[in-house]
């Protein structure tokens, strides 16, 4: 819910400090003294905690979660460079940090990479139709994932390397084609005619 409410709060609290700093132009509003104080106090909170935040987001050898972020750019860059246009790609939005960053790798389309979405929503009669990326991810070697691995064209699936690539290392159809200690990433590999680009 936070992530649909980022946006629409960040016009309303845009409009809401350009109606002050309008206010402020106002003599009556406040003394001079006050409105000089209250700007200054102003961009030193906006400063402050602008640098104080950014801190915690700096490459760390000690933070975990930077080195995943690392990976996961390594990854989808990897991918971007050798999957053939024609050749689609799914990834696991639940076991992922920050897996809409991949879009950037690709940069084909905004639904592009396709994503195994929280459970959940597979559960709602709206999306009982659309069970491919639960398929490909959960279960790799099902005649519903490799269905739809070759009705849509589906190449290369990118995964937590802990959690979900045990499943594909156990199939010849799946060759592991990157691995890092968070990620894998997987070509199907139904016929001999689809190659590997080496960049």
């Amino acid at each position: 819910m936070a992530n649909y409410l980022i946006f629409p709060l960040a016009l309303l609290s845009a409009f809401l400090l350009a109606l002050f700093f309008g206010a402020l132009k106002n003599e009556k509003f406040l003394p001079k003294s006050v409105r000089i104080g209250a700007i200054i106090l102003l961009f030193a909170f906006v400063l402050h905690n602008g640098f104080f935040n950014n801190d915690q987001y700096l490459l760390s050898q000690k933070n975990e979660n930077n080195q995943k972020m690392l990976a996961l750019f390594n990854g989808s860059r990897f991918l971007a460079e050798r999957l053939p246009e024609e050749g689609l790609v799914v990834h696991d939005h639940i076991n992922i940090l920050g897996d809409s960053w991949i879009k950037l790798a690709f940069m084909r389309d905004y639904n592009y990479p396709f994503y195994r979405a929280l459970l959940f929503r597979y559960d709602r009669p709206s999306d009982r139709q659309e069970r491919c990326t639960l398929n490909v991810i959960g279960a790799p070697n099902s005649d519903e994932a490799l269905g739809c691995m070759r009705d849509l064209g589906i190449r290369a699936t990118f995964v937590n390397q802990s959690i979900d690539g045990e499943q594909f290392s156990h199939f010849n159809t799946y060759w592991q084609v990157y691995n890092d200690p968070f990620y894998s990433a997987y070509w199907y590999q139904p016929d001999k005619n689809f190659t590997l680009q080496v960049v």
